[in-house]
């Protein structure tokens, strides 16, 4: 038999030796994630700005702002997801949903959830008012209300900001503070500092586990001025400045007025206007260039921030209690009176779109946030 011969006899052996390690090595891959379908290399990719709203079932939807669509329905442990806080680089979400009692953190690029810390034990039960996450989003802090709870008493605690790492889920009691704080939000350009909103402003101190600061709101004393209850809502990160409807009485006429504080959480500087007679506002948010302001409820109010003054009223088809911005400053977004997030064009003041929620909302204000 000639070389040749041989050989030949011997190629479809070596070709099928060739082809298994081949195909063992392509399995090698995929079993360690490589070649997998359902890997980071076939996952959507995320738009540069979209709007979270939570509903009162177990639904976080997410809609994009270029097209105006739904971007993905995510379905959460809890029911009636609210308080949604982004990280710092968008990419995830963090939720407090089943009655206040539970945190759960949502891969906004993996489309669900991947992360559940309920803080409740069966001694104890834990209710969270106030939810932000650090630069690094390693760490979150929550304003909570504790029930100790045995055979037969049960024992309230007072309120406490408690910080959460989010690897170990260790609990770090951190100090008491007052009654009726409903709003954390970290400084934008100071690690430390933690601002907690609630009938006054208290700047916290994370490092020191102090309170440094008393903003006084309704516990004003100041002779001719008044108290002043402020309803704050997260919608800042296009400015870093909270703009906060405010209602006030003059202690000398006794006349109700409504105005904005707007609060400046890179210098903690705040300005309080005054606006008119008394009216219901519940949410603000700031224009990109600080020049507007947009308030709602049964209404969309239009606040020349310059001039101190409302230049445009506009009547709603249902009370809202949530607004954001676009980056761009040109639409509105609106929600938490219905199944639905209104658009308005800015400019005209004109409905764009309405984009239809599988349920109503779960008295979540809803966030523009930026993924990275």
């Amino acid at each position: 038999m000639s070389y040749m011969k041989i050989q030949s006899l011997f190629y479809p052996l070596i070709s099928c030796r060739l082809k298994r390690t081949y195909v063992l090595a392509l399995i090698g891959l995929c079993l360690a994630g490589i070649c997998l379908p359902n890997a980071s290399f076939a996952e959507e990719p995320l738009p540069r700005e979209l709007v979270a709203i939570g509903t009162i079932g177990k639904t976080v939807v997410l809609e994009r702002t270029d097209t105006d669509e739904v971007f993905a329905q995510i379905a959460t442990h809890g029911i009636a997801p609210r308080e949604i806080v982004p990280s710092a680089d968008g990419r995830l979400l963090f939720v407090i949903t089943q009655g206040r009692r539970m945190v759960e953190v949502i891969d906004v690029a993996r489309k669900q959830v991947v992360d559940t810390i309920d803080l409740s034990s069966p001694g104890q039960t834990v209710r969270i008012f106030g939810l932000s996450v650090n630069r690094e989003h390693n760490t979150i802090f929550v304003n909570v209300l504790c029930v100790d709870r045995a055979r037969d008493s049960v024992h309230p605690q007072e309120p406490q900001i408690w910080a959460l790492d989010l690897a170990t889920h260790k609990v770090t009691k951190l100090l008491q503070v007052s009654l009726g704080v409903y709003l954390l939000v970290p400084s934008p350009t100071d690690d430390r500092l933690l601002y907690a909103f609630g009938a006054d402003l208290y700047v916290i101190d994370v490092y020191t586990r102090q309170i440094v600061k008393t903003i006084r709101f309704q516990s004003n004393t100041v002779p001719g001025e008044g108290s002043l209850s402020v309803s704050c809502y997260p919608q800042f990160l296009q400015t870093n400045l909270l703009s906060c409807p405010t209602q006030k009485n003059d202690p000398i006429t006794k006349r109700a007025f409504v105005g904005l504080l707007n609060f400046d959480l890179v210098t903690g500087t705040w300005d309080q206007m005054d606006l008119g007679p008394a009216e219901m506002w519940d949410s603000a948010v700031v224009s990109p260039d600080r020049a507007r302001a947009y308030a709602v409820w049964n209404s969309l109010f239009v606040v020349d921030i310059i001039q101190r003054k409302v230049i445009a009223i506009k009547n709603l088809p249902m009370t809202e209690g949530s607004v954001d911005i676009s980056s761009d400053g040109s639409k509105l977004y609106l929600s938490d009176g219905g199944p639905s997030i209104l658009i308005y064009d800015t400019r005209t003041l004109n409905p764009v779109k309405t984009i239809a929620l599988p349920e109503t909302t779960a008295n979540c204000a809803l966030r523009v946030f930026h993924p990275q």
